[in-house]
């Protein structure tokens, strides 16, 4: 289960749902989504974009998607 209690993968109408992290990189937030294969957002989130380093800024980028690694197929 993801830290929103989305299961990594569901049963809709029969057919099996993958999901995908998307991620909007931006100077002032980083805007995140969950996306099923239907293109229907099951959660998002944003936080601040901590701009001090290239270094924070990809270590916010794997904090985020750490906890998805076992939910999503892809980035």
């Amino acid at each position: 289960m993801s830290p929103g209690g989305v299961a990594a993968r569901g049963c809709y109408g029969g057919m099996t749902m993958d999901r995908f992290m998307a991620i909007d990189a931006g100077g002032t937030q980083i805007k995140w989504a969950l996306v099923n294969d239907r293109y229907q957002i099951e959660e998002r989130g944003s936080c601040p974009t901590r701009t001090a380093s290239a270094d924070r800024v990809i270590d916010d980028l794997f904090s985020l998607v750490e906890p998805y690694r076992d939910v999503v197929e892809g980035i």
